[in-house]
């Protein structure tokens, strides 16, 4: 066996959507003509071998027996597997039928996934001149007709190459999709295919190779033809037929996989900064003949027009062998690909051996500007944030939450978790790929503390009162190792699975749980009081609130009591230690730093202040921040903010701090609904009746933000997507005031982007 070679080179393999096939499974063998179950089996809808003679040429070959008959189209004994079907032109040589009609039948109007193939030889080329735009297989006829499909050639180029054509109606509208350029020979017989996903996708393969792929979004499942399939022509005048031979057509049911040898990439990365150091992939090369293969070679031709050769060892049947690939990020910010082809001599004895040629894109960006964070907290998924990437960035977001986590799935394995089952991951990373195209950074939001709380796996550590019962406000006891080591695996999940991504700049640690805790009297919990502070919990205590000093018995009269009053120190320890969240934050950013990249990546924790005022808040996550309303004065967002500085510089771990300001208004505190009884309402307030949470009033919006950038802030935060925009599903969020998105673009524009760099370094 040969050595393996690993060659660095300049490249990206593309994402492998799910179900596409891509080294799922061997190759069909196309290349030997089909037989069994490849023939009749159930995912075969229809199969047209053209053997026989001149009467039983039409016959199918699949299970389904559908009926044809010749409409011009004639047998020719010379196929590529026994006999074959011959066409001749259409209009404008003669406007007459050369094809062959199968009767409709919806099994060949397939709604989910499905495959194309056939063998096609052309005539001499006096018979087919380079203006004609044949057809292979129809069963749409007119482009008003928005049901079926519609195989085809373009007229030639220049270079006398010729692109497929697919046309699929979806219904209300039909869609296009064209191959890349393919030479035609008059004395080869050459095997053409395209699959389509049912979601947009058409990929083509020429003699086992790509040969281009697409997506057109909008397009969904082919609608059933209402008109029968014709082979080797137009369905009706003007015709267009093939002027060639055609062999071994066949439709089948889900995306087959075509390629003898192919590629598959081990990481879901194909975007990466300009100058990034370590920048590399492996991706395999997989037999998929079904048999060993030798002397295979691997040619990469690069984008700076450098061409390399790397040998390949024997490979046995279904065997693996991997490619390493080293990043040049150099390149000055664009898109490239590199042209992978793959050389098997003397191959199933095609004409020239095989040769398989893969065109794999990636995108360079440029490096991030130095810039102040304007994060939205929340717009929901990965569909929806690379959905609303356009207005994220003209707003001028920064950084977006955007990835979550399955936590029973970490729960259940641990250390070695990953957060989300595969397919969750490549679609998390693919989101990551397009938000670093478009300089958004991504945040992640994770509780799975809170999590907890509700799983059935979080019961043995939810919190109880002195009778041992639990409270109707369940929360978990963070002091319990499990839950503490939960807490750093979930950040060490996330971190393997996205911690290399430069998209991945930080996570929202634990939002929203201290207003569920309470003082817990697990036997853990009062053991630790005591160990720290050598005391037993006061009987008084039953209350995370404090207790009613009228009911302490020789309370002073001034209301000043000692710092070591045995209550106060309870509480102190509880709020700082004793209920655990803090640790459980800090535990949270301990499994992300472990994974993620060192100063480039950070943690938050809000709302922080909602807790006394005391040390501790957030543990040891890099940034405090909280939300606050603007109502009745925004004032209350400058106040906040300081707030948040005490706390940072009391707890000790160099904190930095955000703020968020609130893009929502309670209807309630701001413009109260009218009674019924009302007359004359004013139609700003009314002009959603049933808005709970409507736009913050521009005004509003700007004086909060000059009350926190005064402020030596690292960042803004806004919550309230849809009502700062207009939305299809606005859920209890409303926009109700079109002007506070412009504001705030505004703002962004004529203060954040030139003057933001800069403040984060003032002190």
């Amino acid at each position: 066996m040969k050595n393996k070679v690993f060659m660095p080179l300049v490249v990206f393999l593309t994402v492998i959507p799910p179900g596409s096939g891509f080294a799922q499974e061997s190759a069909v063998r196309w290349w030997e003509g089909y037989q069994g179950t490849d023939a009749t089996g159930d995912r075969v809808l229809g199969f047209w071998k053209f053997d026989g003679d001149a009467a039983t040429f039409a016959d199918d070959s699949s299970s389904h027996d559908h009926p044809a008959v010749a409409r011009g189209a004639v047998w020719h004994s010379a196929g590529r597997f026994g006999g074959c079907l011959e066409s001749s032109a259409g209009y404008p040589v003669a406007d007459q039928s050369h094809g062959l009609h199968v009767a409709k039948s919806p099994v060949l109007s397939p709604t989910g996934a499905f495959t194309v193939e056939m063998w096609i030889r052309p005539k001499s080329p006096d018979q087919f001149p380079a203006t004609m735009q044949p057809v292979l297989l129809d069963m749409k006829y007119v482009p008003g007709n928005h049901t079926g499909f519609m195989l085809s050639l373009t007229r030639a180029s220049g270079d006398g190459r010729r692109r497929l054509a697919v046309e699929i109606g979806c219904g209300n509208e039909s869609h296009h999709w064209y191959s890349d350029p393919l030479t035609l020979s008059e004395d080869h017989w050459q095997h053409i295919a395209f699959t389509y996903d049912r979601q947009g996708t058409v990929a083509f393969f020429v003699d086992g190779s790509d040969a281009g792929r697409s997506t057109q979004p909008a397009a969904g499942p082919m609608a059933a033809a209402a008109r029968p399939l014709s082979i080797g022509d137009r369905i009706g005048s003007l015709y267009r037929g093939f002027p060639g031979y055609i062999d071994e057509v066949r439709l089948t049911r889900g995306i087959r996989e075509f390629r003898p040898v192919g590629f598959t990439p081990d990481l879901q990365r194909f975007v990466f900064v300009r100058m990034s150091d370590n920048a590399e992939i492996t991706a395999e090369l997989i037999n998929q003949t079904g048999a060993p293969l030798s002397d295979v070679t691997l040619s990469l031709s690069l984008p700076d027009d450098i061409v390399r050769q790397v040998s390949i060892p024997d490979l046995a049947a279904a065997e693996h062998f991997p490619v390493r690939v080293n990043l040049n990020t150099s390149l000055k910010p664009g898109s490239y690909a590199v042209v992978l082809t793959v050389n098997l001599p003397d191959w199933a004895g095609m004409k020239s051996g095989y040769q398989s040629t893969t065109r794999i894109p990636f995108v360079i960006t440029r490096r991030l500007p130095p810039r102040m964070p304007v994060v939205m907290w929340g717009i929901g998924g990965t569909d929806g944030v690379v959905r609303e990437i356009p207005r994220l960035k003209q707003i001028g977001f920064t950084h977006c939450l955007g990835l979550r986590a399955d936590y029973q799935k970490i729960w259940d394995e641990k250390a070695t978790a990953l957060p989300a089952a595969a397919a969750a991951v490549r679609e998390g990373r693919e989101m990551l790929n397009v938000a670093l195209e478009h300089d958004l950074q991504i945040v992640a939001s994770l509780s799975p503390g809170r999590w907890l709380r509700t799983a059935a796996a979080g019961k043995p550590f939810l919190r109880v009162d002195r009778d041992g019962r639990h409270y109707q406000r369940e929360d978990i006891s963070g002091l319990f190792p499990a839950v503490q080591d939960f807490c750093f695996d979930t950040g060490a999940a996330m971190g393997r699975a996205y911690g290399d991504h430069p998209a991945f700049a930080a996570a929202l640690l634990h939002t929203e749980v201290r207003g569920e805790s309470q003082v817990s009297f697990h036997q853990l919990e009062i053991d630790a009081f005591r160990q720290a502070t050598g005391a037993e919990i006061p009987p008084e205590v039953s209350s995370k609130n404090g207790v009613q000093y009228q009911r302490l018995k020789n309370f002073p009269d001034n209301r000043v009591i000692a710092d070591d009053h045995p209550i106060l120190q309870y509480l102190q320890w509880f709020w700082t230690e004793g209920d655990g969240w803090n640790q459980l934050n800090t535990r949270l950013h301990e499994g992300l730093q472990q994974q993620t990249r060192p100063g480039a990546f950070w943690t938050f924790h809000d709302p922080a202040a909602r807790v006394p005022s005391i040390r501790g808040s957030g543990g040891q996550a890099d940034v405090l921040a909280h939300w606050t309303y603007t109502y009745p004065d925004p004032v209350r967002i400058g106040l906040c903010t300081d707030e948040l500085f005490e706390m940072a510089r009391v707890n000790g771990h160099d904190q930095n701090v955000m703020k968020m300001t609130q893009l929502i208004w309670y209807r309630s505190q701001t413009a109260p609904k009218r009674a019924a009884a009302e007359a004359d309402p004013s139609p700003w307030v009314d002009q959603d009746p049933d808005a709970d949470y409507i736009t913050i009033a521009p005004m509003h919006l700007r004086e909060a933000f000059w009350w926190k950038i005064a402020r030596p802030i690292k960042g803004i935060m806004y919550h309230g997507w849809q009502s700062l925009v207009e939305s299809d599903s606005p859920g209890a969020y409303r926009y109700t005031n079109p002007n506070t998105r412009h504001e705030l673009q505004r703002l962004i524009e004529d203060v954040v982007v030139p003057l933001g760099p800069t403040l984060l370094e003032i002190p």
